[in-house]
């Protein structure tokens, strides 16, 4: 691919969101490393999502905390057909396990 990457079009407009979000992506990438070592040495999916599983949550976070910059990104580029869907376990906790 050729052009113009978004970090590029992003620094055009705003050089201090574009760091912002080149931490926010470096924090998931460290929280996600953490759950991939733990797996690696042995704990089971089960296990890392059990309850109170911090560092499952703290990914989880981070993921949430990038979005919310990415979604600056796009309103700083003027884009406007973008959607970002959320989650039922994220948005509304109190719907999981409802029941329908």
């Amino acid at each position: 691919m050729k052009g113009a990457s978004v970090s590029d079009l992003i620094v055009a407009k705003d050089a201090a969101l574009d760091m912002e979000i080149k931490g926010k992506l470096d924090a998931t990438m460290a929280k996600m490393a953490v759950l991939v070592s733990n797996a690696r040495g042995g704990e089971a999916y089960d296990q890392m999502i059990g309850e109170g599983n911090k560092k499952v949550m703290d990914a989880i976070d981070a993921l949430v905390d990038q979005t919310w910059f990415i979604e600056k990104e796009v309103a700083v580029l003027g884009l406007s057909s973008l959607e970002i869907e959320g989650s039922d376990g994220l948005d509304a906790p109190e719907k999981v396990g409802a029941g329908g």
